[in-house]
């Protein structure tokens, strides 16, 4: 971009009040994101909880494999669904702070799930060319870059604001807003925890003397004693004792704060993973067998927001674009490249215990279709040099 855009200015999240934080969420939902946002995306490239969280929940989906299904079997419903595979596979993306873009698929879809964090997802649409070897374009915005009212979405740039249009717009669950506190109580813990070492390894020190108080032995003493808590040697007579003490010695203090730090920590993966009182009733609540049934959930719903943004946004203004009726539809498939085997060990099992498999319903779960001509159609010849193995054997 040619701007430079308008950088909220913001300070360690610990250092905020929680009075803080609910005005900046406030000032979120009415549109004003810059300050809010700009602390969510902090605490995801800081946070070892949110990072590691939010790049799984996106992982999960852009990592499936994907297909567009024919709403008519006609030769012009098929020649639309390659040629929009054929754009998805060329299509570009790129944050506009990003100076290249990435290619295909997966950057896109994990620029759209951004929305699954941050709640909103604003991009550029960009179509360079008027055939079959046009540029598609996504340009995603970082939201605190925004400002949104009832006229609109605009870019806070130094020069000011100006209009954006022509945007493609998501929404989602915008897990971060709800882990603000929580990150900020989690550092305020570390914070007392790093003091505590801090104090710890320096000991008080208690010293004893028969002189009498304000005398010059006294004073000579004293500065020995303080002599001796900076590390120094101290060199007293035998009337005289120097005593180190541990404030802590006993106490639960570390404990404590231990117990606090792992509860807030299971409290911010518990929202990503999408925990239950049941499943935060056991242990920490965090385990991937106590959590199976709500990640697949939640992967779905990110699923069904990453279809409708490209059959309803992206896709449906490249048919608008080039005036084509809708004849196909993105689908992001159930089985991704590592469970293929499993589906197919299920498939050979199926088929020995007698069970006739529809050989569409096959193709289309697997992504693939039947060729036409004897021209296109792959023979086991074909694969004379590729390494074979045994169908449905892991």
């Amino acid at each position: 971009m040619g701007k430079l855009l308008a950088y909220p200015p913001t300070k360690d999240i610990s250092l905020y009040t929680n009075r803080q934080l609910w005005a900046f969420l406030q000032e979120f939902d009415m549109g004003n994101y810059s300050t809010c946002a700009k602390l969510m995306e902090n605490c995801i490239l800081t946070d070892p909880d949110c990072s590691v969280s939010n790049a799984k929940r996106i992982s999960a989906v852009s990592r499936h494999n994907w297909r567009f299904d024919l709403s008519e079997d006609t030769a012009e419903a098929r020649l639309q669904a390659d040629t929009f595979e054929h754009f998805l596979r060329r299509f570009q993306s790129r944050w506009v702070l990003s100076n290249t873009y990435a290619v295909g698929y997966q950057p896109l879809c994990e620029m759209l799930l951004s929305a699954v964090g941050f709640r909103y997802f604003y991009g550029k649409f960009s179509i360079l060319g008027d055939d079959e070897n046009a540029d598609f374009r996504i340009d995603g915005f970082p939201l605190w870059a925004l400002r949104r009212d009832k006229n609109g979405v605009y870019l806070l740039t130094m020069d000011g604001e100006e209009r954006l249009n022509d945007l493609i717009i998501g929404q989602s669950c915008g897990i971060m807003l709800a882990c603000l506190k929580y990150v900020r109580y989690k550092w305020l813990c570390l914070e007392s925890w790093s003091n505590l070492n801090a104090q710890q390894s320096k000991p008080n020190v208690v010293g004893k003397t028969a002189s009498a108080r304000g005398s010059s032995d006294w004073e000579a003493f004293e500065e020995e004693v303080a002599a001796f808590a900076e590390g120094e040697p101290a060199v007293i007579d035998d009337t005289d004792s120097v005593e180190s003490v541990n404030r802590f010695k006993g106490t639960t203090y570390t404990s404590l704060m231990d117990d606090l730090y792992q509860a807030i920590s299971t409290a911010i993966i518990t929202a990503w993973r999408g925990g239950d009182l049941a499943t935060r009733s056991v242990a920490h609540g965090t385990g991937a067998s106590l959590q199976k049934e709500e990640l697949s959930l939640l992967e779905l719903a990110d699923v069904v927001f990453v279809e409708t943004l490209m059959n309803e946004q992206i896709f449906e203004r490249i048919r608008q674009r080039f005036d084509w009726p809708r004849l196909c539809n993105f689908k992001i498939l159930d089985t991704y490249r590592g469970e293929v085997q499993n589906d197919l060990n299920i498939d050979r099992f199926l088929i020995e215990a007698g069970v006739k498999l529809s050989k569409t319903e096959a193709l289309a779960r697997y992504g693939r279709r039947e060729g036409e001509n004897d021209d296109d159609v792959l023979k086991m010849g074909d694969f004379s040099d590729v390494p074979q193995f045994e169908f449905g054997k892991q």
